[in-house]
């Protein structure tokens, strides 16, 4: 007689592999060390989740729901507060302690061959929901091509993530964010919507 589904048991394993990845990374994972990370046999997590492929697929997917959940809704516009602020604050929480692992874990992922990715097309989905998301709080504040300064915005963040990775010199990519968004708020040219005062 086969196992019935135990989907708590499941949702429990997927967290601590989730975790564990978060920690490690993806780079030279094996089902053994997922199964002791998770306190389980890799037998179980054949059983639960089918491949180390398909569990692997899972835990990334897990990662990114929450990355957005802690992080997504810090580009969207707010009442009352000019968007360049907004980008400056979402800055500041998206490259926080919380938020790192996250960004070394889909650097790592970026970083494969398409070939050998365990999620294929990461890189542009990533592009496409970071740049939506820069575009609509943009578009709302009266930017005139929104979507090229998100462009600008979004990649430049990128890079200034890899330089905080790799130099831990917050001060300066703090003060390269900041020029950035001051140099995109002297460019913006639609009528009637600059401000003389914002952050």
């Amino acid at each position: 007689m086969g196992r019935h589904p135990q989907p708590e048991r499941r949702a429990a394993l997927l967290d601590a592999c989730t975790r564990h990845v978060l920690d490690r990374g993806i780079s030279g994972l094996s089902i053994t060390g997922l199964a002791a990370a998770a306190g389980t046999s890799a037998r179980m997590l054949i059983y639960h989740f089918g491949t180390k492929d398909q569990l692997v697929t899972e835990v990334l997917h897990e990662a990114r729901r929450r990355q957005q959940a802690l992080f997504g809704g810090l580009l969207q516009p707010r009442p009352g507060v000019p968007y360049p602020g907004v980008l400056r604050a979402a800055w500041r929480q998206l490259t926080g302690p919380e938020a790192m692992p996250y960004h070394r874990l889909f650097r790592e992922l970026h970083d494969l061959p398409a070939e050998s990715s365990p999620w294929k097309g990461f890189p542009a989905h990533a592009t496409d929901e970071w740049l939506a998301a820069v575009t609509v709080g943009l578009r709302a504040a009266g930017y005139e091509d929104p979507r090229v300064a998100a462009t600008l915005i979004v990649a430049a963040a990128r890079g200034l993530l890899l330089d905080l990775q790799v130099t831990s010199d917050r001060e300066r990519a703090d003060a390269a964010f900041d020029a950035l968004i001051d140099l995109l708020t002297e460019a913006r040219t639609s009528p009637g919507t600059r401000t003389d005062h914002e952050p």
